[in-house]
């Protein structure tokens, strides 16, 4: 079918899904992108309906529209969930998600990216941040926020895709160590960026400032534990000249 193209990365190398996004959108030949990861399933209509509302918050000159989705669980007994936790239905002005995304530790913003629609001249804007976002779990929310700061992003309430939950994913399988690394690389260069495109903004004078101390405790003590674990005999050493105090 000659309207499926195969890209690759040079040398047929891994980078990453950031990497290949931006390559695929920059080789994309569409007036908007509709990202499917690989074990999320679209119902039948998602891509007429999406389209539709897309169509009709345009005008407003959105970059990046998405909705709720149904968590599912496929081999158990588990039945659909619907994750209806996204903001209020409409078009958001630029930076007016933040801070909304933030309180909810990214709960409001999109859950999977199966569920955004995307002007395809977004993606490769992210280039400078290919790298440190390459295996986080917090690589989409890169995207997001680089979006949500500067373009306005529509939001719709139609459940019509299902993602995919289980034990073996990458999001299942991560320690808390790593999400909090994760996060703090996050909010480094999102305060950088941040000052920028929305100086005096409340997100980037306290909420983003004050996430990055929260987390740099948390990434500090999680170190010193996990010190501790892998070399107990020379922290008890250390910890012993202090018995007598």
């Amino acid at each position: 079918d000659g309207r499926v193209r195969l890209l690759t990365h040079d040398g047929g190398s891994n980078r990453g899904a950031c990497w290949s996004r931006i390559v695929g959108t920059e080789a994309a030949r569409g007036k908007v992108i509709a990202l499917l990861d690989q074990d999320d399933v679209w119902d039948d209509s998602y891509l007429e309906k999406h389209l539709s509302f897309w169509n009709s918050v345009a005008p407003s000159g959105v970059a990046m529209s998405y909705g709720p989705v149904r968590f599912w669980y496929p081999g158990t007994q588990q039945n659909e969930v619907l994750l209806s936790t996204i903001p209020m239905a409409g078009v958001h002005a630029p930076g007016s998600l933040l801070a909304e995304w933030d309180e909810s530790n990214f709960g409001k913003a999109p859950e999977t990216p199966s569920a955004v629609f995307l002007r395809p001249e977004i993606y490769p804007q992210i280039r400078r941040w290919g790298d440190v976002a390459r295996g986080s779990i917090s690589e989409d929310q890169y995207l997001y926020w680089y979006v949500g700061a500067r373009f306005p992003i529509a939001v719709h309430e139609g459940a019509w895709l299902r993602y995919r939950k289980h034990e073996a994913s990458a999001l299942s399988r991560t320690t808390m160590r790593r999400t909090q690394r994760d996060h703090f690389d996050l909010y480094k260069a999102l305060r950088n960026d941040l000052t920028d495109v929305l100086p005096g903004h409340p997100v980037t004078e306290s909420i983003v400032p004050s996430r990055l101390l929260e987390l740099s405790k948390s990434v500090s003590w999680t170190w010193k534990a996990g010190r501790a674990v892998r070399h107990p005999i020379r922290v008890s050493k250390r910890l012993s000249k202090y018995a007598h105090l």
